[in-house]
C-alpha cells in the first residue's frame, strides 16, 4: 500500500510544481509587460482644472463639469484625464489606486515622492473619469426618459 501511496504523492507534488512553475512564469511576463507601460503626465493647466473639480461638492460637480465639457481646455482636460486613467488601469490593473499598496504594485521602482505623485494623479482622473461616466449616464437615462411616454 506505500508504494502506491508514494507513487501518487510524487506525481501529485510533480504537478503541483509544474503547475506553480507555470503561473510564476506567467506573472513575470505579466509584470514584465505592464511596467513598459508608461503613465502620461497631465499638463499643468489640466492638473489645475481636475483639482478645481475634484475639490467641488458632489452637488455642484454636474454643473461644473457642463462647462468644461463646453470649453476646449475643459474638454483637454478630460481627455488627458481619460488617457492618464487608462494607462494606470493598464499598468496596474485598476485606475482606483486608493487602497492599493503603491509600494508593492511599482515593485520599489519608483521614488516616494513620485509615489504620491501617481496617487495624487491617479485619485483626481479617477474622479474625473466617473464624473464624466456619471454625467454620460445621466444624459442617455434623461434621453430614454424623454422617448418614453411616460409610462
Amino acid at each position: 500500500m506505500a508504494g502506491p501511496l508514494g507513487a501518487h504523492v510524487v506525481r501529485a507534488a510533480r504537478y503541483w510544481t509544474r503547475r506553480y512553475e507555470e503561473a510564476a512564469k506567467s506573472e513575470q511576463w505579466t509584470r514584465e509587460k505592464e511596467d513598459v507601460i508608461e503613465v502620461p503626465g497631465l499638463s499643468p493647466r489640466s492638473e489645475e482644472i481636475l483639482k478645481q473639480l475634484d475639490g467641488l461638492e458632489r452637488a455642484e460637480k454636474p454643473a461644473f463639469l457642463e462647462k468644461l465639457v463646453g470649453t476646449p481646455e475643459g474638454r483637454r482636460a478630460l481627455h488627458e484625464a481619460e488617457a492618464v486613467a487608462d494607462a494606470i488601469r493598464q499598468r496596474f490593473g485598476t485606475d482606483d489606486l486608493r487602497h492599493k499598496d503603491l509600494v508593492g504594485l511599482t515593485r520599489g521602482q519608483v521614488e516616494r515622492g513620485d509615489l504620491a505623485r501617481l496617487a495624487e494623479m491617479a485619485r483626481i482622473t479617477h474622479q474625473a473619469k466617473t464624473a464624466t461616466n456619471t454625467r454620460k449616464h445621466d444624459l442617455v437615462r434623461s434621453q430614454i426618459k424623454g422617448l418614453s411616454m411616460g409610462i
